[in-house]
C-alpha cells in the first residue's frame, strides 16, 4: 500500500521524488499541493497558473491526485514561464508568500 498522507491521495514519497522535490509542497491543513516556484512570481500566485498550483493549491479536481497530474504541471506553460522569469533574474514582483507547512519530515 502506498504511503498516502491525505484524502486527495497525496503520497509522502513524492516529496523526495527527484522529478518533483525541487518545487512541490504539500499543506496538510489545506490538503492541497503547491508549486513553490509559481507561488513566488506574481501574477502566477493569484491565478496565472492554469494547472491549479497557485495560492489555492491543487486538490485533484475531485479525483485522487496521480503523479502524472504533478508532472503535467512541470510541463505547463505557466510553470515553464515562471522558471524562465526566475532564471533570468529579471525584474519580477515576488509574491507575498503564504505559509505552507512542509510535510517532508
Amino acid at each position: 500500500m502506498e504511503d498516502f498522507i491525505s484524502k486527495i491521495g497525496f503520497k509522502k514519497k513524492w516529496l523526495v521524488d527527484p522529478d518533483l522535490k525541487d518545487w512541490i509542497k504539500y499543506d496538510e491543513a489545506k490538503d492541497a499541493v503547491f508549486c513553490n516556484k509559481c507561488l513566488i512570481v506574481e501574477p502566477f500566485k493569484q491565478k496565472g497558473c492554469q494547472t491549479g498550483f497557485n495560492q489555492d493549491g491543487y486538490k485533484g479536481g475531485g479525483k485522487r491526485i496521480q503523479k502524472c497530474d504533478l508532472k503535467d504541471h512541470i510541463k505547463s506553460n505557466a510553470h515553464t514561464k515562471c522558471l524562465s522569469i526566475i532564471s533570468q533574474k529579471s525584474n519580477f514582483k515576488i509574491a507575498q508568500t503564504t505559509t505552507i507547512k512542509d510535510e517532508r519530515s
